[in-house]
């Protein structure tokens, strides 16, 4: 085991973190990532296509299609326009009998490319990995609903009969939530067997004070106090008064001694 210099188990600090499962706040694995791609693409997918036709007829004299917004698109022949009054007013009772049910998938497309984008910032990817299967089931459902009978999803009181088959659109969209929910099952389950990264102990009872490193002054000098105070960065230095120098203070005191009696030439003859 690894102590610090408070003594703290260094260890079992890195092991804390700040939760774990689908609730971690940031997971390590890199596929979520890859993961949060696609489902974006498959929330897209979803969105784009629910503009496209999702419904369509034809024979010798008339060929019509309906989008998922309810838009209605009529090609008849002049024949046929004239016994049911004119391809306006067709046309216009179509307009008034269609749905939209492209709104409902469009909106769970937005839903899922959201929680992407949780999987993509890797903030909480175990919510948006969890958000994104629910969703995705809910989108598969319904558009297995709308496949089975694209005339009623698109037109009112067209019953079982409907229109023709289900157009390109509506196949893309429930490609997409088929996509999207093998995706989100998929990170659901890499989220549960991934471990997020260890977050370090900060707090003040186990953090590690910093060290005060004081600086190197060498051995004292014999008349020289030896530096013990935390609050000078240096210790005071006692200029000498031995020696005699520039730099060495004042000079030596001399004695008082009476100077040396001098010889006359006259005394010594």
């Amino acid at each position: 085991m690894t102590y610090d210099r408070t003594g703290a188990d260094l260890g079992a600090r890195s092991r804390k973190s700040s939760g774990g499962g689908l609730f971690a706040a940031r997971l390590g694995d890199s596929r979520l990532r890859t993961a949060g791609v696609a489902l974006a693409v498959a929330g897209l997918v979803m969105v784009i296509f629910s503009f496209f036709p999702w419904a369509s007829a034809s024979d010798d004299d008339l060929s019509i299609s309906v989008t998922g917004m309810g838009a209605v698109s009529l090609d008849i022949s002049a024949e046929r326009a004239q016994a049911l009054g004119g391809a306006t007013k067709a046309t216009a009772d179509l307009d008034e009998h269609s749905k939209s049910p492209g709104v409902v998938t469009a909106a769970l497309g937005v839903l899922l490319v959201a929680s992407a984008v949780m999987l993509l910032i890797n903030r909480y990817p175990g919510i948006g990995a969890l958000a994104g299967t629910v969703l995705a089931l809910i989108a598969v459902f319904i558009c297995l609903e709308y496949l089975f009978a694209p005339g009623s999803a698109v037109l009112e009181g067209t019953g079982d009969a409907g229109i023709g088959y289900a157009a390109a659109g509506l196949w893309l969209v429930t490609l997409g939530a088929c996509v999207a929910a093998a995706v989100s099952a998929y990170s659901t389950v890499t989220v549960l067997g991934s471990t997020p990264p260890p977050v370090a102990d900060r707090s003040p009872a186990t953090a590690a004070k910093p060290v005060r490193r004081q600086p190197y002054a060498g051995a004292p000098r014999p008349n020289q106090r030896a530096f013990q105070s935390d609050s000078t960065p240096f210790p005071p230095i006692r200029r000498s008064t031995s020696t005699a120098g520039p730099d060495r203070g004042l000079p030596p005191l001399r004695r008082n001694t009476p100077p040396a009696p001098r010889h006359r030439a006259s005394d010594s003859q």
